[in-house]
């Protein structure tokens, strides 16, 4: 396959570097997919924690205003 023009050879390299793009976008795209997974969970636990926590009866109900 002749390619006089290095239309080809030229494509190619265009196409490799949109690839290199896309795949450097999917790589930040993951990353911050884990970082939000490690808050998610980070969050998870301190409601886990909030949750274990006794908590106080309220005082007894009394009538309007407190009488």
């Amino acid at each position: 396959m002749d390619d006089p023009t290095g239309y080809t050879q030229r494509k190619a390299e265009r196409n490799n570097r949109l690839l290199q793009e896309i795949l450097g976008e999917i790589r930040i795209v993951k990353r911050e997919i884990v970082l939000i997974k490690q808050r998610q969970n980070d969050i998870n636990k301190k409601w886990e924690i909030i949750s274990k926590r006794e908590v106080p009866d309220p005082p007894p109900a009394k009538g309007w205003f407190g009488y």
